[in-house]
């Protein structure tokens, strides 16, 4: 796979996870808000309703002057009671407008059956309306804490899930580091330690391309190509002298004079006779003509000439021998 396509496919994914994970956090947020919206809604109602109607109940009776006449004082005994009876109606009314648990319909129920009786302060009733209170009250708190129940067990839920999420992300990122360090960074350093090398004079060394990426691997093959090409001149510049330095000293241990020609017809290499006998040939095309000299053909279009002597005449046309060999 290619770098640019590498780059583009680790980043979409990392964005992918980010992506998600913001939208599970939404998600999380929308639904832990209902349920505290639902808590509010559905119990705190129920329980202002009830917390007024025993501020009712506990509101004492007016008090009367004490030369009040008994008319009067029934009369504000009525307003009181029909004051009394008002406000609990209110709150009798607001909790069964607000019923959302089954539970809480018989103490509703109860609530208005000793509505009248509580009104006028009858111990009994006052008492039995006190309990349905309680009653209502204990269901709403119960109702609330399962709210909450639910809703810290989402929130539990959702920060797992943005945890694992993140985690995943965070591989996603390690994985993909691990990745491009192994065929990008990896692959230059390789890049550099080749050129580094063969600065210091080592012409051996080569790149190794495995695991790099194809634009990293392309160039590492061409200056693998590039070095093989610099070392096989630099062998061949260096074979030629010490083959000629060889040939040389073979050649000075003859006693004869010896010439070496090229498959070209240049001059390779001579002993110093061989050099005498080049001097008296007008060129070296003439060196085959002089007398006394056999032309020997050797290996891969090499001829070698040899003369018994140095002393050989230079009269062209003279005798010859020719000896493959």
């Amino acid at each position: 796979m290619r770098v640019r396509d590498e780059l583009r496919g680790g980043i979409g994914l990392i964005l992918a996870f980010q992506f998600v994970t913001a939208a599970a956090g939404i998600a999380l947020l929308g639904r832990t808000g209902p349920a505290i919206e639902s808590i509010l809604a559905e119990n705190d109602v129920s329980l202002e309703a009830a917390e007024a109607a025993l501020v009712i109940l506990s509101t004492p009776a007016p008090v009367l002057e004490a030369d009040t006449d008994a008319e009067h004082a029934a009369e504000e005994r009525a307003k009181a009671d029909a004051a009394r009876l008002a406000g609990l109606r209110t709150a009798v009314a607001r909790l069964k407008a607000n019923i959302t648990e089954d539970g809480e319909r018989p103490p509703v129920q109860a609530l208005e059956t000793d509505l009248a009786g509580a009104a006028r302060r009858v111990p009994a009733a006052v008492s039995r309306f006190t309990a349905s209170l309680a009653e209502l009250t204990r269901i709403n708190r119960a109702s609330m804490r399962a709210a909450d129940a639910t809703a810290r067990r989402a929130a539990t839920t959702g920060a797992w899930a943005l945890t694992t999420l993140a985690l995943f992300s965070v591989a996603a990122g390690l994985v993909m580091l691990r990745r491009f360090h192994r065929r990008l960074v990896v692959g230059l350093g390789e890049l550099h330690a080749v050129a580094d090398i063969q600065r210091q004079g080592d012409p051996w060394r080569r790149v190794n391309t495995a695991g790099m990426a194809p634009e990293l691997s392309a160039v590492g093959e061409a200056l693998n190509a590039l070095l093989e090409a610099r070392t096989v001149r630099e062998v061949r510049a260096n074979t030629v002298p010490t083959a000629r330095m060889a040939v040389l000293a073979l050649l000075d241990a003859r006693p004869e004079a010896l010439v070496l020609l090229e498959p070209c017809g240049d001059v390779f290499a001579s002993n110093a006779l061989g050099i005498e006998l080049t001097d008296r040939a007008a060129n070296v095309s003439t060196l085959r003509d002089l007398d006394g000299v056999r032309v020997e053909s050797l290996s891969r279009g090499f001829v070698l000439l040899r003369a018994a002597s140095a002393e050989t005449s230079a009269a062209p046309g003279g005798s010859k021998t020719h000896t493959d060999g």
